[in-house]
């Protein structure tokens, strides 16, 4: 899967502890391969598809310009799940986001 995303972020102002609430969209690339047999077999497939995402999470700040990101990122793609060898009809997932921000 390779998400290309943009989005708007809706958060606290000020605070050491800021929640925040995302939405967007992008491209979304990906390859799968899906056994054909018991064998060592593959069929692989491959393609592009414009999807969505939204997130909530929160960030803290360590120091002024220091934080601490965590969050839950949903993915919603147009992309065929049968394509993609899932049973189900739209490929989409959800991430856990954990990182930090260092801002100048």
């Amino acid at each position: 899967m390779y998400p290309f995303t943009a989005g708007a972020v809706l958060r606290t102002r000020d605070g050491l502890f800021r929640p925040y609430l995302t939405g967007g969209g992008g491209l979304y690339g990906w390859q799968a391969r899906t056994p054909v047999t018991t064998g060592a077999d593959y069929q692989a497939s491959s393609g592009w598809s414009v999807g969505w995402t939204v997130a909530a999470g929160f960030e803290y700040y360590l120091r002024p310009k220091v934080a601490l990101d965590v969050g839950v990122r949903l993915h919603i793609t147009r992309i065929d799940g049968a394509a993609a060898g899932l049973a189900s009809d739209r490929l989409q997932f959800a991430a856990l986001w954990i990182g930090h921000y260092l801002r100048f």
